[in-house]
């Protein structure tokens, strides 16, 4: 006979477990109505955060790779090979550039891409990583966890800094978060409900093969063997999860449009210079020295600025409660093993770790929904108190920075009205949900987190609007690249001395040459006899004579310049 329990332990096991189960949604959010009108509250936040200033804030030499490349698509009529400065660029595959010529050709600009065609792109694929976290938040764990994630996510600094940015970064964790969700959905359904989940297949690999598209197969593959890691374990197998996938129809879908435009680039282009190239898979060798750096546990938190009080609460939410956990594991399998692969990388990036931000804020999010919602469990309510406080503060201390560091708090200017906009608007939420409070600590911890999402949030308009968040040099460089286009306009060729021509590529929409010394520069000086240089500053004292070295602008770029001159020559 086996043993029997001793009664404290088995009446501590059930009450811990009713406790850590109280109810974590509120009764608000039940109601069908509620839900949706949540969900167009969040999805307004996301927009008030990722449109403002897509025009205004000038593309670095990233983002012009994206808009430039479009630019000589269009113009070759060669939507299959990207170009950049008129030859083959083969550091990324093409989908954003096709995105991103849809939005300017419906916006009837092609040839020409500006800014915010660029930038569009990205703000589509946040809206669509709000809508894979609301539909994975709710069906994973309920309707509270899902609001509150959108929440931490469309007020994040992750959120908009990479809808503010042109790069394939934001686009590839929508793919990826697609991927995600719908392989979820998959691997959790009952085994013998599979017609169902036809159009679930369909969109997993589908969206496997858009991501590989956009930035490569590395991140969506880690991200699918964590699914599967996490199936095979509840499973106690690997067979039932690996059916489930319908691998091989999935495979092909993924096969026919990488493979075929795979096969297109290699009869266009020179087989060795691709398989030198980062789309060959350059960057994907393993640096094994890397093994054990922590930089990928830690690091990518700050995708979740200003929010990093409430997730230390998560933290010790997730330590110390069942709850908090169950279920998680669909989403922290995949991170962890994204984790580990990312550690092997050449290169470390905060934001590569971007595509699985979904899955990071849920767990997140649940961790802090079921802190909130738990009536009974002898939690420290000074602990969510003190970490409630701390993160009002800190939007609090944001709101000041943005208003200092922006130079203009005597008069009204976008971030007054911005921080203003933002108070009110968080009253009015909390306002709203006090009135339906039906006294829980859900309840009110829920009103709570949405006033202070709602505040941070508008604070991001006031930032992008006064250009705080970029660096000066960004600014200023700008308005050498404009002069170095009137000069080209005037007829002047242009050419660059150890300063990448990006920036005047766009600039000028032409080929732009990058010489290598003093010598290149006479050469071309004897044969052109009048034209302007763009050089470091350190550079210029080897342009002597014969050459007359005119400036005509200067921008600070890191410990030196760069200086726009014209070049002449004298003599022989």
């Amino acid at each position: 006979m086996a043993r029997a329990e001793p009664p404290a332990a088995a009446n501590r096991e059930i009450i811990d477990d009713v406790l850590e189960t109280s109810p974590a949604a509120t009764s608000f959010l039940d109601a069908r109505a509620a839900w949706w009108l949540a969900c167009a509250v969040l999805l307004l936040l996301a927009l008030i955060v990722a449109l403002p200033a897509l025009d205004r804030i000038p593309l670095d030499a990233h983002e012009i790779f994206v808009a430039q490349s479009t630019r000589e698509m269009s113009t070759r009529g060669d939507w299959l090979v990207p170009y950049f400065n008129g030859v083959p660029r083969l550091n990324k595959p093409p989908m954003n550039y096709w995105l991103t010529g849809l939005v300017a050709g419906a916006a009837g600009a092609l040839p020409d891409v500006a800014p915010a065609h660029a930038r569009l792109v990205s703000v589509f694929a946040g809206i669509g990583l709000l809508g894979c976290t609301l539909a994975l938040g709710a069906a994973l764990f309920d309707r509270l966890t899902a609001v509150i994630a959108g929440g931490l996510l469309v007020s994040s600094a992750g959120f908009f800094s990479f809808t503010h940015d042109a790069r394939p970064d934001m686009l590839y964790a929508c793919f990826t978060s697609a991927m995600l969700w719908a392989g979820i959905r998959v691997l959790r359904a009952p085994p013998d409900d599979p017609p169902r989940l036809v159009g679930s297949i369909g969109v997993l690999w589908f969206a496997f093969a858009c991501a590989t598209l956009t930035k490569g197969p590395h991140l969506p593959a880690l991200a699918l063997v964590g699914l599967l890691v996490h199936a095979a374990l509840r499973a106690r197998g690997l067979r039932g999860p690996w059916r489930a996938l319908r691998p091989w129809p999935g495979l092909a879908i993924v096969a026919v449009p990488t493979l075929a435009w795979w096969g297109w680039l290699r009869v266009r282009v020179d087989p060795a210079t691709l398989g030198d190239s980062q789309l060959a898979g350059s960057l994907l060798t393993p640096a094994w020295s890397r093994l054990g750096d922590p930089y990928y546990l830690y690091r990518p938190l700050e995708l979740l600025l200003p929010w990093l009080p409430l997730i230390g609460m998560a933290l010790a939410g997730i330590g110390l409660m069942r709850a908090a956990r169950r279920d998680t594991g669909w989403l922290w399998w995949p991170m962890l093993i994204a984790v580990i692969g990312l550690s092997f990388g050449k290169q470390y990036r905060y934001f590569y770790l971007l595509p699985l931000m979904v899955p990071l804020v849920l767990v997140f999010a649940r961790a802090i929904a079921v802190v909130i919602g738990a009536t009974l469990r002898p939690w420290p309510r000074q602990w969510v108190q003190l970490a409630l406080l701390l993160q009002g503060l800190l939007a609090v201390a944001c709101a000041g920075w943005v208003l200092v560091a922006s130079g203009r708090i005597a008069y009204l200017t976008p971030p007054i009205l911005s921080v203003v906009l933002g108070g009110l608007g968080a009253w009015l939420l909390w306002r709203a949900l006090k009135s339906r409070d039906d006294g829980t600590p859900a309840a009110r911890g829920l009103a709570i987190i949405a006033a202070m999402a709602v505040f941070t949030a508008l604070i991001w308009p006031g930032a992008a609007l006064t250009g705080v968040l970029w660096s000066r040099e960004r600014f200023d460089a700008q308005q050498i690249v404009e002069r170095a286009a009137d000069e080209v306009r005037a007829g002047r060729p242009l050419v660059t001395l150890g300063v990448s021509p990006s920036l005047y590529v766009y600039a000028t929409n032409r080929r732009v040459r990058a010489l290598d010394d003093a010598a290149q520069v006479r050469a071309l000086a004897r044969d052109a006899l009048d034209f302007v240089l763009v050089a470091r500053s350190d550079r210029l004292p080897e342009l002597g004579p014969p050459l007359v070295i005119s400036e005509l602008a200067r921008a600070r770029r890191g410990s030196r310049d760069d200086v726009l001159v014209r070049v002449q020559m004298t003599g022989p």
